[in-house]
């Protein structure tokens, strides 16, 4: 096993561009090229990947170890599993993009989340991440970062541009969805990704992915940050935000700020 103070610091800042924050601003989302070396994504992906090879062995039932109809194999706060993951999620230089992409002076972890889409699995469903999350804010922002080089057939991700904008759309099927954000905005995908590459999206974002029609899993990490005052909202009678408060925001009721031990500052560190 790999000492962890081998591993790479992820301390060096990325000079995002003016450019960049003015289209995550406008669009809910922007491709960073590049904000880490293939050497350095290499060294973590080996104790997430670890930890996700195990969470696929659990005994628990399929429909808590996966999401969106089988699309992907979940694994939540990884970084309370392993303490080398925790040096990638606690990262300054992704905290920090992600504090200026929001223009926030502080930065706090909300979770981070490994998805691997397996071999034949099916399209993740256009959905809104920040739909589950008990929090008022607009002010959350996802980093999506491949463990792997991506191709085209293996489905990364499409954004509706402009969406985050609209704020929470409600529980409407897909296909209602679909015909809505056709209408009004525009889909991109940024089409194959490298190792070390990252998208950013924003929490009200309507985003899904396409199946994986490789004979490799797709395997990404992501990160999800919030900024400062952040509050909890009442979601009495939402059992999935409910769920989510009881084990992501342990302890807290509605009008507390979202901060637990769950909840590490990242940004400024």
């Amino acid at each position: 096993m790999r000492d962890s103070n081998e591993l790479p610091s992820l301390s060096a800042l990325y000079d995002i561009s003016n450019e960049d924050i003015k289209q995550y601003r406008n669009e809910g989302h922007v491709m960073v090229r590049s904000l880490a070396t293939k050497e350095e994504v290499n060294a973590y992906r080996v104790p997430i990947k670890s930890v996700m090879d195990r969470l696929s062995k659990e005994g628990r039932p399929k429909s808590e170890r996966y999401v969106y109809d089988n699309a992907l194999l979940q694994g939540m706060n990884l970084w309370r599993r392993h303490p080398d993951i925790c040096k990638f999620v606690f990262a300054r230089r992704f905290a920090n993009v992600a504090a200026r992409l929001l223009g926030a002076n502080k930065v706090y972890i909300k979770h981070d989340c490994a998805l691997f889409k397996e071999p034949g699995a099916p399209h993740t469903p256009l959905h809104q991440d920040q739909r589950v999350w008990p929090i008022s804010t607009s002010k959350t922002i996802t980093m999506w970062m491949p463990l792997i080089d991506l191709s085209e057939k293996m489905g990364s991700m499409s954004f509706y541009s402009g969406t985050h904008l609209w704020g929470d759309i409600g529980t409407m099927t897909e296909k209602v969805a679909i015909k809505t954000v056709r209408a009004r905005s525009n889909v991109v995908n940024y089409g194959p990704m490298k190792v070390g590459d990252a998208t950013f999206h924003a929490g009200w974002l309507l985003h899904g992915a396409p199946a994986n029609f490789t004979d490799t899993t797709r395997e990404v990490m992501t990160i999800v940050y919030m900024a400062d005052h952040v509050e909890v909202i009442d979601c009495k009678g939402d059992l999935i935000r409910e769920t989510h408060l009881r084990r992501y925001l342990p302890g807290l009721k509605a009008g507390d700020l979202a901060i637990t031990e769950l909840n590490p500052l990242v940004w400024p560190s």
